[in-house]
């Protein structure tokens, strides 16, 4: 942890200082402990109390409190002469008088030789990431690659190493810099490589300027893990063009490939119903034209829409069903949707793709967009069954489990494809990864269980004294 005095404001108050200590630290979030408050005080306010001429503190109202409690920019000047720019900072502490010393968290800290402040937009963002040795040589000699119409991705090197570098075609605050791409490489490498990686530094640049500004925050400025034995691809799969490629992708997609790198937890029934919310959200992005009809030039489905509501509205008003504005608001919702695919046929889709090219994500489960979707749906929609032996609960959890294991796996392979991974790099990487050989073991043994395949069928299905 390093520690470093200094003299502190706040953005647009800048006559009023205190000394204090600015702390960071790998896999830290930066903090400044402050000896005096920049702030009025708002946690408590002074009013008249029932005895003539006295006042009492009391409380400050809980919307005055989260006012003040929302993020400020920090200004300070070191006593190494360093200059130094909080962004997005929040007072934890107290007022320096009754509450305690003020002390600021820090979302983003800037050190360098001039300050800097929350509207800065900025042309360039270059990062390390914690995967030493072999990523100079992957990146050794690639060409610079788009993304997109944003802007554009290549290497850089200097007397600290080797740098991904992302220049912007038009100039990006800091938070889009970080999370846009910074952030979003770190997700395609836990994809590509199912292992947690973290940034190891970061480092922005203004339009004009000739030095690059350290970004230090608790994800920015990580502890290194190390790239253990085994990633799912190769390294040499991750070329520059296919990073590029997946920063289109993760923008195009709204971020859904978070949840392709990191699945979400929680009781299963949360974890399959976000799963099988992230394959919809993911279809309708990648297939955005997918239709259910095709109407030939110059038709649309305007006067069907119209035919049927008529008749609709017509029969529900005459047979005393409904009236006239209840009929319409019911027939209006019934044929917003008219020209939707099926759930059903969005998941058949993407397990079509998937499948062509690894269908060991799908064997010890048949049939599986049909029972994602029905799992989905009795969750969702708690859908009754007319069997007089209804399923016991365990042996639902068991059938929504291996379900919840299959998912990941199919999107992961997806988004990989999607990325520009070939598919036969996708299929002979995967086949011979060991975490997918224990998901087939796994997913063999409980579906065998559940009668979904035969154990003499499948030498999967073995029992191999994994535990699930």
């Amino acid at each position: 942890m390093i520690e470093t005095r200094g003299t502190f404001w706040l953005a647009g108050t800048p006559d009023r200082v205190s000394v204090g200590t600015l702390t960071h630290g790998r896999g830290e979030q930066p903090a400044a402990v402050l000896a005096n408050s920049l702030v009025d005080d708002v946690h408590f306010h002074e009013v008249e109390d029932d005895n003539p001429g006295h006042t009492k503190l009391t409380f400050a109202p809980p919307a005055d409190r989260v006012a003040a409690f929302q993020p400020a920019t920090l200004h300070a000047h070191l006593v190494d002469g360093t200059w130094a720019t909080g962004l997005f900072a929040q007072n934890h502490g107290g007022d320096a008088v009754m509450t305690g010393d003020p002390i600021y968290r820090i979302r983003y800290l800037l050190i360098g030789d001039t300050l800097h402040d929350e509207d800065d937009y900025y042309e360039a963002v270059r990062f390390q990431l914690d995967a030493p040795g072999w990523m100079p040589r992957v990146w050794a000699e690639q060409k610079k690659a788009p993304v997109g119409e944003t802007g554009a991705l290549d290497t850089d090197s200097d007397e600290d190493g080797s740098w991904l570098r992302y220049v912007a075609h038009k100039n990006v605050p800091l938070n889009g810099m970080v999370d846009d791409i910074v952030y979003a490489c770190l997700t395609f490498m836990k994809i590509a490589l199912r292992k947690p990686l973290t940034i190891f530094r970061v480092q922005v640049r203004r339009e004009g300027a000739n030095t690059w500004t350290e970004v230090l925050s608790r994800r920015a400025h990580d502890t290194p893990h190390g790239l253990r034995p085994e990633p799912l691809l190769a390294p040499e799969c991750l070329t520059i063009e296919r990073f590029a490629r997946f920063l289109t992708l993760h923008h195009r997609l709204d971020g859904l490939t978070d949840p392709v790198a990191h699945p979400p937890g929680g009781p299963i029934q949360v974890q399959l119903l976000a799963q099988a919310a992230v394959v919809e959200g993911i279809h309708r992005r990648l297939w955005k034209d997918r239709k259910r009809f095709q109407p030939p030039e110059g038709k649309s489905l305007k006067a069907a829409r119209k035919a049927a509501k008529k008749a609709g509205v017509t029969q529900l008003v005459e047979d005393g069903i409904a009236d006239e504005a209840t009929a319409t608001k019911c027939f209006d919702d019934a044929l917003a949707h008219i020209d939707e695919i099926s759930f059903v046929e969005r998941v058949v889709e993407v397990v079509a793709e998937v499948n062509n090219v690894l269908p060991e994500v799908f064997e010890s489960v048949p049939g599986f967009a049909l029972r994602l979707v029905a799992a989905r749906d009795e969750l969702a929609h708690q859908l009754k069954s007319n069997d007089p032996d209804p399923e016991p609960l365990h042996r639902k959890l068991d059938r929504w489990t291996v379900l919840n294991w299959v998912t990941p796996w199919m999107l992961q392979v997806l988004i990989l494809l999607r990325a520009g991974v070939t598919p036969q790099e996708v299929a002979t990487c995967i086949q011979i990864s060991r975490d997918f050989a224990f998901h087939r073991a796994n997913t063999a043994t409980v579906a065998t269980e559940l009668g979904w395949i035969d154990a003499d069928a499948n030498p999967n299905s073995v029992s191999t004294g994994i535990t699930r």
